[in-house]
Formats: structure tokens, C-alpha cells, sequence
């Protein structure tokens, strides 16, 4: 609902927008008449209005349609590289995630081969608990480790 004669409309900062007094009368653009524009008033605040017909309106907004569909286009490519990128990056999470799923089997494989205890690997392997499966997983790490370091130190003396 508009404000009436003498009172003032407050914007959402608060700030008065207008008042009813010191806003003229406006007649609706004909034809050839140019733009009017409303002066601000001596209290400082801005006043503005411009009347317009349809194609002058067409004819201000022609140039800001272009840049806006450029800038359409160019969010349009941004959002087509961000996507084929996280497409991109998925698929090789994915191949890392089946190289680890993989690396189970490949360190149970070396634990095996390094085990001199067959009873070890069978309760890392089928003991009831989780902590006595984790306590042989363990003991079986250490073993592969104390054999893979003989193998270096063997290496490196030779």
C-alpha cells in the first residue's frame, strides 16, 4: 500500500526512500518525448525515476542481455570443466580404492611367504576374537619386517 501525502516509506536499510510531497507529477512518456527525470530533493536523499516505452527499454537492455548471455556461456564452459575434473578425479579415487582393496590380498600373500609359524598364520587368519587375530597379524608383521630388513642389510653388504 502506497504511503499518502506527507508521509515518508522507509527502504529495508531504513533509510526514506521518499516523500509523497516532493515527488512531481509524472505524465507517461509519449511517442518523442525524452526520458524525465526526477531531481533530488534539497534534503539530500536521491529521487529517481525515468519513464520509458517498451523499445527504449529494449534498447537500454540489449547491451547488458549480450554481456549477460556471455557470462551464461562462460559459467556454462567453467561449470563443464569443474565437472569433467571431478568426473576425472572419481575415476582415479576409484582405481586407488581397488589398488588398496587389492593390497589386502598382496600383503596377506607376503605375510605367507614370510610366516616360519603355520599355527600363526592360522589363528591371524581364523581365531575367534578380533584382538587374538590382531595380536598374530602383529607378530606376523614384525616377522616380515625383521625378514625384509635381513634381505636389505644382506644387499647392502654385498
Amino acid at each position: 500500500m502506497p504511503p499518502e501525502k506527507g508521509e515518508s516509506m522507509l527502504g529495508m536499510d531504513g533509510q526514506t526512500v521518499y516523500r509523497m510531497e516532493e515527488l512531481p507529477e509524472i505524465e507517461p512518456a509519449g511517442d518523442n518525448d525524452p526520458p524525465q527525470v526526477v531531481k533530488p530533493a534539497d534534503s539530500g536523499e536521491i529521487i529517481g525515476a525515468i519513464t520509458m516505452d517498451p523499445e527504449m527499454a529494449s534498447a537500454l537492455l540489449a547491451p547488458i542481455k549480450a554481456k549477460v548471455r556471455e557470462l551464461m556461456e562462460a559459467l556454462e564452459e567453467a561449470l563443464i570443466h569443474i565437472w569433467t575434473s571431478i568426473k576425472m578425479l572419481a575415476e582415479h579415487a576409484f582405481e586407488a580404492m581397488t589398488v588398496f582393496a587389492d593390497m589386502n590380498g598382496y600383503l596377506d600373500g607376503l605375510l605367507y611367504a614370510a610366516n616360519a609359524n603355520p599355527r600363526w598364520w592360522h589363528l591371524y587368519k581364523h581365531a575367534r576374537k578380533a584382538r587374538t587375530r590382531k595380536k598374530y597379524r602383529r607378530l606376523l608383521m614384525l616377522q616380515l619386517r625383521s625378514t625384509l630388513e635381513a634381505d636389505e642389510t644382506k644387499e647392502v653388504n654385498h
